[in-house]
């Protein structure tokens, strides 16, 4: 039981990172796909607080966090062997941090799944 708190203050604190990550994407040049993605594990996160969440979920998270990278494709290629800018520096750190959060979540779900006390 009480690792079961803790995990939900720890969902809790992640919710509000999340959340904040999102509001200072608002002054980014592109900010509604990351305030999507954010806002996307956010609302994972405060749903698996009150009903644990199917792996698919979170799979969903990990796409949305993986998916823009595909999109940068050249031009980032471009800036980074350049050098590395704060905006790219900052794209990949909270893209690692979502997903990262997004599979770590996914295979503590599908934990849940094959054994009774997840």
């Amino acid at each position: 039981a009480a690792h079961r708190l803790a995990m939900k203050i720890f969902l809790a604190g992640c919710a509000l990172l999340w959340v904040a990550c999102a509001s200072l994407q608002l002054n980014d040049p592109d900010p509604w796909y990351w305030v999507v993605v954010y806002g996307v594990a956010a609302a994972v996160t405060v749903l698996e607080v009150f009903k644990p969440m199917p792996a698919l979920a979170y799979g969903v998270v990990f796409g949305l966090a993986c998916g823009y990278a595909v999109t940068l494709g050249a031009p980032a290629e471009a800036e980074w062997s350049l050098g590395l800018d704060s905006e790219i520096l900052r794209e990949l750190g909270g893209r690692s941090l979502v997903s990262i959060f997004g599979v770590a979540m996914a295979f503590r779900a599908l934990r849940r799944v094959y054994t009774e006390d997840g």
